[in-house]
């Protein structure tokens, strides 16, 4: 099976504050975000993409 990815869909009545600084997406008010200095990711595959994170491997 593949992976899911959970996205949010804003209420009609939710401000666009902002879009994701790795896809693009719209970012709403009151939803919940990463952060790192003005940048603003959302979700935590947006996220590690910034940060360059990799996953867990054994040396």
């Amino acid at each position: 099976m593949g992976a899911f990815k959970a996205s949010v869909i804003p209420d009609k009545s939710d401000k666009l504050v902002d879009h994701c600084d790795d896809c693009g997406s719209p970012i709403y008010s009151g939803q919940e975000v990463w952060k790192i200095g003005g940048n603003l990711y959302c979700n935590t595959d947006c996220f590690k993409t910034a940060i360059n994170a990799v996953q867990p491997m054994r040396i």
